[in-house]
């Protein structure tokens, strides 16, 4: 009796055994799937960018004094000689005239000999020497042996990239905090206030150290050395040579006479105020930029872009540019800059990148220079091909395979692959279109031959 209950434990262990074995190799693997997609093989990179003018015009002082008035704000459209920029020069006008004076007294000794104006004449020489010592202790100062106009220079637009470098990373690390003011909001404004005088700075170094600047003090030197030479003749009778030094006075009254005419400073053609350079009571001098004015046509989008990614660009590719209202619109590229700088990135990283100009086309009436733009680049690494997620590949000796489903079983094939880009790769031969392709092997655990649902 004992032994027949042994006989029929061990055939039900058997039983049970054979029905838990049975169980496991019928058990299906649930699996992710998808079928192949035949198309281009293409991967999008979005940069941000700003719109920048293709054409701009600075503006500079045509007098020294004090600005009194700035009537046209930043932004605002202007018409070529609407005034930008009413300046006191009642200062100035009067040293002018006190020089035409002067001069004239020079032509009436010329032609008088009068014992007093030469009296006039002699005062007038040692105030030209005083002028000509000054003029010329300035130029060597900026432009002699050993002059600080580019040692200024390089001051300043090292100090302006840092500048700008120091607000681009604050303002990029506090942008996506949540609310409408961050901690960082009061840092943020305080590094573009100092962005904003760096280029202040800039922008006076670039004038002291400009050819123009220095053609000004050369025709001061000039006009004081000329007038200097035409004093020397003043004593000597009313010849021709007498004739021609008055002469030469005259060119220079009719000079001053000019500038004693001189305006508001005002829009030399149609455009968009961009920039002021001077605030209304502070003081500027002759030559000096006061204005940025820029074109509204010929709208451009500068982007940053990682050399990699430029390399892969040539001129007439099309990008998608989105304002921040989500409007969105195509733009060309226009130029690659063959030059590459290093770029230390808000999380630390160094990057080399280029600059890549977009042309705008049409663009929304209310956005002008300056306005950030999200530009998306498509870079099409192979057309109309046949690729599958790059995770769905199995190493497979030199090789690679992938788990193809068929009649609810996985089944490992070998692949050629081709070109990889978005985190898919090409299917160059070994799968067909329409199979269903297992996308997560290693998760899924599935082995060849697996039963699997998807």
């Amino acid at each position: 009796m004992k032994k027949r209950y042994k006989i029929l434990l061990a055939v039900v262990l058997v039983v049970l055994c054979a029905g838990a074995g049975a169980f496991y190799l019928l058990q299906s693997l649930p699996v992710q799937a998808e079928a192949p997609v035949r198309g281009p093989l293409a991967e999008k990179v979005t940069e941000q960018g700003h719109l920048a003018p293709g054409h701009s015009i600075t503006i500079n002082a045509n007098m020294t004094g004090t600005v009194r008035e700035a009537p046209v704000k930043v932004g605002r459209k202007v018409q070529e000689g609407d005034t930008l920029l009413e300046i006191d020069t009642s200062v100035v006008k009067k040293e002018l005239q006190n020089q035409i004076d002067s001069l004239k007294l020079q032509q009436s000794a010329i032609y008088s000999e009068n014992k007093n104006a030469k009296a006039e004449i002699s005062v007038r020489r040692a105030q030209l020497e005083q002028q000509l010592s000054a003029a010329r202790q300035e130029y060597d100062r900026l432009f002699g042996e050993g002059g600080t106009a580019n040692a200024q220079l390089s001051i300043a637009r090292i100090n302006y990239e840092q500048a700008v470098q120091s607000y681009e990373n604050a303002r990029d690390y506090y942008k996506d905090m949540p609310g409408s003011y961050t901690p960082g909001e009061g840092e943020v404004q305080a590094l573009q206030s100092q962005m904003n005088a760096a280029e202040d700075q800039l922008i006076i170094a670039q004038n002291n150290s400009s050819d123009t600047t220095r053609a000004y003090y050369e025709e001061t030197i000039a006009s004081c050395e000329e007038q200097l030479k035409a004093l020397g003749k003043s004593g000597s009778n009313t010849d021709n040579s007498s004739y021609a030094a008055a002469q030469q006075l005259q060119i220079t009254i009719d000079d001053l006479e000019e500038k004693m005419e001189r305006g508001p400073v005002t829009a030399p053609e149609t455009g968009v105020l961009w920039n002021l350079l001077a605030d209304v009571g502070g003081f500027v001098t002759e030559n000096q930029p006061v204005a940025v004015i820029y074109d509204e046509e010929g709208m451009l989008i500068q982007v940053s872009l990682l050399a990699e990614d430029a390399l892969a660009l040539k001129t007439g590719d099309t990008a998608v540019c989105t304002l921040a209202d989500g409007t969105s619109f195509e733009a060309a590229v226009d130029f690659i800059s063959p030059v590459a700088d290093d770029v230390v990135s808000t999380v630390g990283l160094t990057e080399n990148r280029c600059t890549v100009e977009l042309s705008a086309g049409n663009l929304p009436a209310a956005i002008g220079a300056g306005y950030e733009v999200d530009v998306t680049f498509t870079f099409t690494a192979a057309e109309d091909v046949l690729s599958v997620p790059i995770g769905s590949l199995i190493p497979d000796g030199a090789g690679s395979s992938i788990y193809v489903i068929r009649k609810n079983k996985a089944v490992l094939v070998p692949v050629e692959t081709g070109v990889q880009s978005a985190g898919r790769v090409e299917i160059r031969s070994g799968l067909k279109e329409g199979e269903t392709v297992i996308t997560n092997p290693y998760d899924s655990k599935v082995k060849d031959g697996s039963r699997v649902t998807y």
